[in-house]
């Protein structure tokens, strides 16, 4: 996502528009903080990856409402029609990474999944993962799964992401 977000402020240099960006760092209500902000400011499109694609439903609808033309990027939005949806194919990605796990492990092993699946891109490519590793390689056993922000914050500390993107 932060390479499609650098792009999108080389397009909008590109096109003399404005660009802001916030990033929620997967806090909910930071995100409709956020998104309420960029409507007071008077955004004419907002678009939005969703940290959960069901709790934004009331907020994309009062941007909506009061005009503001709202997007979303690789994650959906879940009972709204918005302006635009680009994507990736989640669950394919899914696919690809059971793949190549399996392959590196000699179709037998154990392993841990970590996802943040408040997100349909993230649950979309778990499940990808799951299926594959389940129809392919039956002798990698799936032990655990967990938030991947909540354990990394609780191991490490840090999320890892770099929130400082060049503006």
């Amino acid at each position: 996502w932060e390479i499609k977000t650098i792009g999108m402020q080389d397009a909008a240099k590109d096109l003399g528009v404005e660009f802001n960006y916030k990033y929620a760092d997967g806090d909910l209500q930071q995100e409709v903080a956020d998104i309420e902000n960029f409507v007071e400011m008077g955004t004419n499109y907002i678009i939005v990856g969703p940290c959960n694609s069901e709790g934004i439903v009331p907020v994309i609808e009062e941007a909506q409402d009061k005009g503001v033309a709202v997007g979303t990027c690789d994650i959906g939005i879940e009972g709204v029609d918005v302006a635009s949806f680009v994507s990736s194919d989640n669950y394919g990605i899914g696919e690809i990474a059971a793949d190549y796990i399996g392959t590196e492990m000699n179709g037998e092993g154990e392993i841990a999944i970590l996802t943040w699946p408040a997100a349909s891109a993230t649950a979309d490519r778990a499940k990808g993962f799951k299926d594959k590793m389940e129809e392919k390689y039956p002798n990698i056993k799936i032990v655990a799964s967990a938030k991947a922000f909540t354990m990394m914050k609780q191991f490490f500390g840090t999320d890892f992401i770099d929130h400082q993107l060049p503006v």
